[in-house]
């Protein structure tokens, strides 16, 4: 399919797939670390629940409901608590969590402290050494739509990459697939839209007249009786490129085709 593309297209569609890479794999890589940061944590904080003894605490809050604690906080939306020596740990709250918990300022709470830091967890939020198999599968299903929001994120920054890239809509490239071979076609009519780079143009092909919506992808638009190389699925509802030896037509919509024949004079 690119070996039929002008040569600036070919580099738009090399540059658009390495683009898309690109932001993909960034938006996975950090997305596998942070769960992977959050699941190590869920597991160590829940088997720390059932090892180590609880610990009473007085809850601080942030840093904006704990002012005037005396305590100046290093992260302004990390929580904290006062253990009874006086010692301030954040507060990590689960992913899973058994219940919501939402203590008062200066509450009392039962907390587990991470060995060797500066951090704890709600006790209340992690389950008991009786919690249940289908109890975490249930945990998991409560992610799913959450999950939904990440990879609809994904799809997004795929499609924005690729738009910016290509300079057309990636809907295009299942008919640039699918449609190999350039057909040749005539200008019969060149309407401008709203927007100043695009516009609704008719080809003729044979005995068929098309038309559909492009973005100029050129300073020069092409004429009418410009004979277009037209490349993707030229038929109703198909996506194509067209272009001139001055001009290219990058597409923002799918063609439709008339019943009415071109009658040539």
């Amino acid at each position: 399919m690119i070996a039929h593309l002008p040569s600036a297209l070919r580099r738009r569609v090399v540059l658009g797939v390495v683009a898309a890479l690109l932001a993909g794999s960034g938006a996975l890589a950090g997305a596998a670390v942070g769960i992977h940061h959050s699941v190590w944590m869920q597991v160590r904080a829940e088997r720390l629940a059932v090892t180590e003894p609880r610990a009473t605490a007085t809850y601080l809050g942030s840093a904006d409901s704990g002012s005037g604690t005396g305590i100046t906080f290093s992260l302004a939306d990390d929580e904290h608590a006062r253990l009874a020596g006086g010692r301030v740990v954040s507060l990590w709250r689960p992913e899973f969590p058994v219940s919501e918990v939402a203590p008062d300022l200066n509450e009392k709470v039962e907390v587990v402290v991470f060995p060797g830091q500066d951090r704890a967890v709600l006790a209340a939020e992690l389950p008991d050494a009786e919690y249940a198999v289908w109890q975490r599968g249930v945990d998991w299903v409560t992610r799913v739509p959450r999950a939904s929001l990440f990879f609809g994120l994904l799809l997004g920054i795929w499609v924005g990459a690729v738009r910016l890239a290509l300079g057309f809509t990636p809907r295009a490239l299942p008919s640039l697939l699918r449609g190999r071979d350039g057909v040749d076609a005539v200008v019969v009519d060149w309407a401008r839209l709203a927007k100043p780079d695009e516009a609704l143009v008719s080809v003729a092909v044979g005995d068929v007249t098309h038309q559909w919506t492009t973005r100029v992808g050129s300073d020069a638009p092409p004429r009418l009786g410009d004979t277009l190389r037209m490349v993707g699925r030229v038929r109703d509802g198909g996506w194509v490129l067209a272009w001139t030896d001055e001009s290219r037509l990058l597409p923002t919509g799918p063609l439709h085709t008339p019943d009415a024949e071109v009658v040539r004079t």
